[in-house]
């Protein structure tokens, strides 16, 4: 009794592709006797193919990975044969390479009479670019007659290559005249992503749904565009690669599986046709032996998960001999019973179009059964993601263009003020500027003279701070840019008095030598300063564009405009906070005054008697250690003695009075004096140098913003302006290229619904 073509009826000794079929391409495994019952029911077998069909024609393939069989193998390698065989229709055959574009073939098993039917689905645009979405048309009526369909197919691709042109210009085509446009006409395209697309049903047919890739080339044109293409194709972990490889070729050199190894490293997704077996010659030993060992499992260098077939397919004569398919399948099947190798291979369901359909479309079926649940939740997420990224853009415009400018001018203010008052969301501005004014503290306290109460200040180094104010003098380092004050030591302090002196009295030191030593390190505060204000003003200009984006970016034109008219203000703040910082900085050159005395006087004091400590004790007072020298008891002894003389409660520090009047008494005085100065004036610097800066130029600028643009806008008001109020091309493409995906996604979901998972 003969079995049909298509159908799931097996001979003794045969397996099922259901008992073959173990695992998916994205690892999960089902226990030997693989997919569900339900997936042999051809009923929910259709429905799971239609809904690819339906899901592929919404332009899911592009957003998903759809489960999906890809064919490929070289330009001989019985490929087309193979298609023809596994689709029941004839294909394009000429010599040389005749496939240019994708085809995809659904076939679905039908209780009505046998039937095809062509399409076009162009994914791409004449230029290559990637459709927002696919446009989907029938090419043509639907096809009766089996023999009519090379010539539509023909049709078809001369279509697809050619975008520009209206498809019914090809109907009337003739054989000749497609094969000639195709290989002659230069308007045409010679290879195209575009797929054509063909549905055959058949009463004895399964459900498969398998894609048709250009033949693999070894010269000529298009060789990268063809292995691209088949890349890409075959790189989703859902796409089940079936490779078509000669017989009569070494297996070492198949071009196809060695893509196809790339792809599908470890060889869960691909699966080996041999065609042509037909052309092993009786002398072909070698060959013979190694597609024995391949069929039986022992060629370890070619496993497949999924193993090979090899298929006897119909040469030339006998496609022109009209034939059943059984009659066709008999003759296959009588060549493999008496032709080695194929004769000692035990598993017979490896040989012939039937079990390799069979085999193919269970596989095709279990993936997409085991899939649909991951489809569903990553169509939700790109529906979620794309729903955020529309609502991040701006809304189109829908009122009076003047309305429109005066409401954005006042936002874009609002938000300038809260970024400098530090009341939006973002402190990012208020903490670089921050940032920026704690390194202009470090750079000014970098400045401090380096006074060195040594005769030769090469042999010590700086000493500590003794006001105990957090760092100190030996930890405070230069800062990058920032000339530092230079050390003096005492016999450089007394040039400097000498250098200044007049008609003092003696024992009078000349005011002018600490005016001198003053203004060194006053002088080094205009540098920092102007880099604080470059800073600063960086921040602020940096701040400003962002707005401008924030707030214009939708009307790139009306950006422009307003960003010239926000930067003119600012640079006019800019300017006058610079002279205003300037100025308030060059008061500090003269006169040198301070009414905050108690910490002159305290700072003089202690600074005076650091440096005459560390003067007396050089090597012990840098650590602080005074009096060290001595025993304790020794000290507390003395104190006692002073003490019934009548010199009250003295303390340890007090002794060092008792010391004669030191030499460099004098310099040591004007040390402390012009120590104790910048201790004051520094810590005044550091305050009101930033205060300024924010009142005058940050708060300035947010404070008189609105109203200069609201006075620059009067100025140019008017149809110029309104004109300027056009949405960026890049805006609009971008809402509709977001919209029309969430609508593609929103049909896509239907589709899915309707399916019932």
């Amino acid at each position: 009794m003969s079995r049909s073509y298509f159908g799931r009826n097996k001979t003794k000794g045969s397996r099922s592709s259901s008992e073959s079929y173990q695992s998916l391409p994205n690892g999960s495994s089902d226990a030997p006797g693989g997919p569900t019952d339900d997936l042999n029911n051809s009923e929910y077998a259709r429905k799971l193919n239609e809904l690819m069909k339906d899901l592929r024609a919404l332009g899911a393939q592009s957003l998903l990975q759809l489960p999906r069989i890809a064919v490929i193998g070289g330009q001989s390698a019985g490929k087309s044969s193979l298609v023809e065989a596994i689709g029941g229709i004839n294909v394009p055959r000429d010599s040389g390479t005749c496939t240019r574009c994708p085809m995809e073939c659904t076939m679905h098993s039908t209780e009505g009479a046998w039937s095809c039917q062509v399409s076009l689905r162009f994914d791409y645009d004449q230029h290559g670019n990637k459709l927002s979405q696919p446009l989907n048309h029938p090419f043509g009526s639907p096809i009766t007659d089996k023999k009519d369909v090379e010539i539509w197919l023909r049709r078809a691709q001369a279509a697809i290559l050619s975008p520009g042109t209206a498809s019914a210009t090809f109907f009337g085509w003739s054989r000749e005249q497609t094969r000639d446009a195709i290989k002659n006409d230069a308007s045409m395209q010679k290879f195209s992503k575009n797929v054509v697309c063909v549905d055959i049903y058949d009463p004895e047919g399964t459900e498969l749904s398998f894609v048709d890739l250009p033949g693999l080339i070894q010269n000529g044109e298009g060789i990268e565009l063809i292995r691209e293409l088949v890349v890409t194709y075959i790189a989703e972990e859902t796409t089940f690669i079936l490779v078509a490889m000669p017989a009569g070729d070494d297996i070492q050199n198949q071009q196809a599986l060695k893509l196809a190894a790339e792809a599908d490293a470890e060889g869960i997704r691909t699966i080996g046709v041999v065609t042509k077996p037909d052309t092993l010659a009786e002398g072909d030993i070698g060959l013979k032996e190694r597609w024995r060992k391949v069929f039986s499992g022992h060629a370890e260098d070619h496993h497949l998960h999924h193993g090979y077939f090899c298929v006897r397919l119909p040469n030339d004569v006998e496609r022109l001999q009209t034939g059943t398919r059984a009659a066709v399948q008999d003759r296959a099947q009588q060549f493999f019973d008496t032709n080695e190798p194929w004769k000692g291979v035990v598993d017979r369901s490896r040989l012939g179009i039937p079990d390799l359909v069979a085999y193919a479309s269970d596989l095709l079926m279990a993936c997409i059964h085991k899939e649909l649940p991951n489809i569903r939740n990553r169509v939700q997420e790109l529906l979620a993601a794309s729903r955020a990224s529309l609502a991040r853009l701006p809304a189109p415009l829908q009122r009076d263009a003047s309305a429109e400018i005066v409401d954005r001018i006042t936002q874009f203010c609002r938000s300038l003020s809260a970024v400098v008052d530090g009341n939006s969301e973002n402190k990012t501005f208020v903490q670089r500027n921050r940032a920026t004014y704690d390194w202009f503290k470090i750079a000014i306290r970098s400045t401090a003279p380096d006074f060195r109460p040594f005769e030769d200040h090469t042999k010590y180094q700086r000493p500590s701070d003794p006001l105990g104010e957090g760092e100190t003098e030996k930890h405070v380092h230069a800062v990058e840019g920032v000339e530092q004050y230079p050390t003096m030591d005492l016999h450089g302090v007394r040039k400097v008095i000498q250098e200044c002196k007049a008609w003092e009295l003696p024992y009078n030191v000349p005011y002018d030598s600490k005016r001198v030593l003053i203004r060194r390190f006053i002088d080094l505060w205009r540098q920092p300063t102007e880099r604080c204000l470059d800073r600063t003003w960086t921040i602020l200009s940096e701040t400003a564009r962002a707005l401008l984006a924030e707030h214009f970016g939708q009307f790139k034109g009306l950006q422009a405009r307003i960003g010239e008219y926000v930067f003119e203000n600012l640079e006019e703040i800019r300017t006058s906070t610079v002279e205003f910082v300037i100025d308030s900085l060059d008061s500090e050159r003269a006169p040198f005054y301070t009414d905050n005395t108690h910490y002159y006087s305290s700072a003089r004091s202690k600074w005076l008697s650091h440096y005459r400590r560390v003067k007396r004790w050089p090597s012990s007072s840098l650590e602080g250690q005074i009096y060290e020298e001595l025993p304790p008891q020794v000290i507390q002894n003395a104190l006692q003695a002073l003490r019934r003389l009548g010199y009250g409660e003295l303390e340890r520090k007090d002794l060092e009075r008792l010391h004669p009047p030191d030499a460099f008494d004098e310099e040591m005085v004007v040390m402390a004096d012009v120590r104790a100065y910048f201790q004051v004036a520094y810590k005044r610097v550091i305050d009101f140098i930033p205060l300024n800066i924010e009142n005058k130029m940050n708060r300035g600028a947010a404070a008189g913003m609105q109203a200069y643009l609201f006075e620059r806008t009067a100025m140019g008001a008017g149809e110029g302006l309104r004109k300027l109020v056009v949405e960026d091309g890049e805006v609009a493409a971008r809402r509709v290229e977001v919209m029309g995906r969430i609508e593609q996604l929103r049909r896509i979901q239907g589709r899915l619904n309707q399916f019932g998972i």
